[in-house]
């Protein structure tokens, strides 16, 4: 009797044990029973935000999430487990990224193929192919260096430049927000154009990855372009001081652009009212000399050489 109850019992607590793990499993709970994963790592100089329980992104889904997460001398290792039924290229690239700047981060997997070899169970990635973005502790630091080699007394002198160049009245103040609201509405009507323009940039910023490679190798080259630029200034300045330049622009161009502007602008209309009465006579005559046979014109003249009243005359160079 005492055994009944005893089994009794046992397969109770196993069936309260089941029902548990069933409604888990229903609410969305891990509970790593009957699980179908595969697990791979990875080592990262800094985790970037990561933490147990981020997720695993395979091109936007979810296919996983971080389990363990260990420090060490050398870096971080990244323990992650996803769905076996998801397959991972070899070559994928594995970015440690951030959904915001208060964001939850997560660990983005973009495969380069779909096809194998795959990423076998208790992998380790390349950490070729890991890449960790500028974390929120670097950003703070290069901020105050950068702040560190700033002159208070410069950025004071700013202000107060600013200060004298903007005017007391408040009308300063209506005339930036219209000149804001024109920029709004002007950016809005070409919004179509300007997509076009990123669009046709795009492929063009996939293939400046030379361009810092190419950057480095004109270093050597600057120094010497600046000095024969140099060269070329002192030869522009030394002509302009010695050179009749600046005494040809002060006393003749100079005052005949003057003396030309102050007549157009006095007899601007009349000789508007000049150019409109020629004009109907100026497109006749060049009609007129349209029809005009110049090949015709130029043999009757070369026949009447031919009439024996013409005088021929030889030239001859010295020395020929």
């Amino acid at each position: 009797m005492i055994l009944t109850k005893t089994r009794i019992s046992v397969a109770g607590m196993a069936a309260l044990a089941v029902a548990s793990f069933v409604y888990m499993d229903h609410l969305g709970l891990e509970t790593g029973v009957m699980e179908h994963v595969r697990t791979v790592s990875m080592a990262v100089p800094d985790t970037n935000g990561l933490v147990v329980g981020s997720r695993v992104l395979l091109r936007g889904v979810q296919i996983g999430h971080v389990t363990d997460i260990n420090s060490s001398a050398e870096g971080v290792s990244v323990a992650m487990k996803y769905d076996d039924g998801y397959r991972i290229p070899a070559g994928s690239r594995f970015q440690v990224d951030n959904l915001s700047a208060l964001g939850e981060a997560y660990v983005a997997v973009t495969p380069d193929t779909e096809s194998g070899p795959y990423l076998a169970n208790h992998a380790t990635v390349n950490p070729a192919e890991v890449t960790v973005p500028t974390t929120f502790k670097e950003l703070s630091a290069r901020l105050t260096r950068m702040l560190e080699q700033i002159d208070p007394d410069k950025i004071q002198d700013i202000f107060h430049e600013l200060n004298v160049s903007l005017p007391d009245d408040t009308q300063v103040l209506g005339n930036l927000n219209h000149a804001g609201e024109l920029l709004a509405t002007m950016i809005t009507n070409q919004a179509d154009s300007l997509t076009t323009l990123l669009t046709a940039m795009q492929p063009l910023l996939l293939r400046s990855g030379t361009v810092p490679a190419d950057l480095a190798n004109t270093t050597p080259t600057i120094a010497q372009f600046g000095s024969s630029f140099g060269d070329l200034l002192n030869g522009i300045r030394f002509a302009q001081q010695r050179g009749p330049t600046t005494v040809g622009i002060r006393d003749g161009a100079s005052p005949f652009l003057v003396n030309l502007q102050g007549f157009l602008d006095k007899n601007a209309t009349d000789l508007h009212t000049l150019g409109v009465d020629l004009l109907p006579g100026v497109r006749a005559g060049a009609a007129a000399m349209s029809t005009v046979n110049v090949g015709q014109v130029l043999d009757n003249a070369l026949a009447a050489t031919d009439s024996g009243d013409s005088l021929t005359i030889h030239l001859h160079m010295p020395g020929k």
